[in-house]
């Protein structure tokens, strides 16, 4: 590297027959002399070198005859913001002298010249000149001819800024440069590699051809040596930099590399659009194409095609599976049918699965008879058609629908039938009278009174001792005569039957019985409730109602019930009461007890 020494390269003299400058760098020389001063020298040969930033590049000068006939090749070289690339002086000797530039790349220079004067034999092919779109690199002199197959245009360098410090630059080719596959095969270099060692030629375009490139570097559209172009310039190796991606590698997935170079998402190993749910997707089987959400699940077969995570045996997503394939679901198609639900009966459907009968609510193995079946009350497992029936409790057990009251099957509850166990005898059955059975029994239950019995009347089931008994009516319901006509039993016939019981509806209202007295009723009934002392006077009229000796005009007392001693005598004042009527100290109270005593007779139903 010759760099920034003001001359880079100064050798001068007749000792150097041949000068071979290869691989070298020169940078920042701002002698006026440049780069390379190549002075007095027969053959000089400069290849696969970088000039960045020089007053002058390469500098040929002659000046002894014994150098006629000298021969200088330029070739690969790469010259980039420099003063002048290429000069040659004091060309009035030297005429047979060639030169041949070819292969190199100019671009981005001062001037941007070749400075050439002298000789004829002068060759300038297949260079890449650079282009900014106004003005290309001219060329100083008459000497030399732009003659073959150079190409003006932007060289497309990797990162080059001609800001004064080259060593940020890379002055290697991009992909599609049109400095790639310009040069000649036949040149006249020497190496058969470029400044890094890239073998050259190489097929840079990947056209099939494979032709040196202009300048120092030579492109290699194969970089990692895989055997695979890279996309930029029509291959397929998606990264040139990496031996083990190309389009022959084999994919490991989910790295984050797209190592086979398909494009392919590198988490979507089965392409269906769907990332690896365990990187970040929402793919639950990325080896399955079939499988992603969005599918229409296949149940049953063990694959949750659309990820939903729910079990493949539980398609109607009541967290229960089918029953089909060892779960516990008997419709799965049926959300509301598993064996949590509870079920409603009647309705065709087992909602709970527990395989029982729909119909056959109490399990006793017989449908409900309200749906086609024999079972009378289906809330109930002891009631059936087989079951034993219980007689006379108000359940039909059996179902044969008769009357649990009538257990001889005969027409009549045993209410009515005075032996239920014996279909023969009942109410409307033929008595065979008097041979120890009640076949007809007229009903009442008791035997005939001339046969042992109490039953007064055998042919009245109507009567029977106990029975209900309507008095006065002439019928002796109950078997007992005595109180036919005495309805409250007191041992006094009614008075109105030709007895003396005064209230027949009052067993403590008859002759004999003990008189509360001013109460309004004649227990006695002899008709006095207010004259207690039976002087003919009642409480409201007698002096004193507990003294039958005392009464108003009573010996010794007055009219108004004073003791006779005090009466005045004269009427109207005390002590006389009716002291004017003398007829009235003659008994005047027997006429009044006379007619009392009429009035009680008649009070009590007997004539006077």
């Amino acid at each position: 590297m010759f760099d920034d020494t003001g001359i880079g390269l100064y050798p001068c003299g007749t000792d150097y027959d041949v000068l071979y400058v290869l691989d070298s760098v020169f940078a920042q020389n701002d002698d006026a002399i440049g780069g390379t001063w190549l002075n007095e020298i027969n053959d000089v040969h400069v290849e696969n070198c970088l000039f960045v930033d020089n007053e002058y590049c390469v500098r040929l000068e002659y000046g002894y005859s014994d150098r006629i006939g000298s021969e200088h090749a330029i070739v690969h070289n790469t010259f980039v913001g420099n003063f002048a690339a290429i000069e040659r002086g004091r060309s009035d000797v030297y005429n047979e002298a060639t030169v041949t530039i070819e292969n190199n790349l100019f671009h981005s220079g001062d001037y941007s010249y070749i400075f050439y004067n002298g000789g004829e034999n002068a060759t300038f092919t297949n260079n890449l000149i650079g282009y900014d779109g106004t003005d290309a690199m001219a060329f100083y002199g008459d000497e030399i001819t732009d003659s073959q197959d150079n190409v003006y245009d932007d060289p497309m360098l990797v990162d080059f800024s001609d800001d004064g410090d080259w060593t940020n630059d890379d002055l290697r080719l991009l992909a599609g440069s049109p400095a790639i596959d310009i040069g000649t095969t036949g040149s006249a270099s020497v190496q058969g590699a470029d400044f890094d060692g890239v073998t050259r030629p190489l097929d840079g375009d990947w056209d099939g051809t494979a032709l040196p490139d202009a300048g120092a570097y030579e492109y290699d559209p194969d970089e990692d040596g895989d055997g695979y172009a890279i996309e930029d310039v029509g291959g397929t190796d998606c990264d040139d930099t990496d031996a083990s991606v190309n389009p022959a590698a084999t994919e490991t997935w989910y790295d984050g590399v797209d190592s086979d170079c398909d494009g392919a998402d590198d988490y979507d190993q089965d392409s269906d659009g769907y990332q690896h749910s365990g990187y970040g997707g929402l793919d639950c089987d990325d080896t399955d194409a079939s499988v992603h959400p969005g599918t229409v699940d296949a149940w049953y077969d063990g694959v949750d095609q659309d990820c939903d995570g729910a079990s493949d045996y539980d398609q109607d997503g009541d967290g229960h599976d089918s029953d089909a394939h060892s779960g516990d679901d008997c419709d799965d198609l049926d959300a509301a049918v598993n064996p949590d639900a509870v079920d409603a009966w009647y309705d065709g459907v087992d909602s709970d699965c527990d395989g029982a009968n729909d119909y056959d609510q109490d399990a006793d193995g017989y449908l409900a008879s309200t749906y086609g079946g024999a079972d009378c009350d289906d809330t109930d497992a002891s009631i059936n058609p087989d079951a034993t029936e219980i007689w006379y409790d108000g359940v039909d057990q059996d179902c044969d629908g008769s009357s649990d009251d009538d257990q001889d099957g005969d027409g009549y509850d045993v209410a009515d039938d005075c032996d239920d166990t014996d279909a023969s005898t009942h109410p409307d059955a033929i008595d065979a009278w008097y041979d120890g059975v009640d076949s007809d029994g007229d009903g009442d239950g008791y035997d005939s009174a001339s046969h042992g019995g109490d039953d007064c009347d055998d042919g009245d089931a109507t009567v029977y001792p106990g029975a209900p008994d309507e008095p006065y009516d002439g019928v002796i319901h109950d078997c007992d005569a005595s109180d036919e006509y005495d309805a409250d039993g007191d041992g006094h016939l009614s008075s109105d039957w030709g007895g003396d019981d005064c209230d027949d509806a009052a067993s403590d209202v008859f002759p004999g019985a003990t008189e509360t007295w001013y109460d309004g009723v004649d227990q006695d009934c002899d008709g006095n409730d207010a004259d207690q002392d039976g002087d003919g006077w009642d409480l409201d009229t007698d002096c004193d109602d507990g003294d039958a000796a005392i009464w108003p005009g009573a010996p010794g007392w007055t009219e108004d019930c004073e003791p006779a001693s005090e009466d005045t005598g004269i009427d109207g004042e005390p002590g006389c009461s009716g002291c004017a009527s003398p007829a009235r100290s003659q008994a005047p109270w027997l006429p009044l007890a006379f007619l009392g005593l009429a009035l009680g007779f008649r009070r009590r139903g007997r004539p006077i």
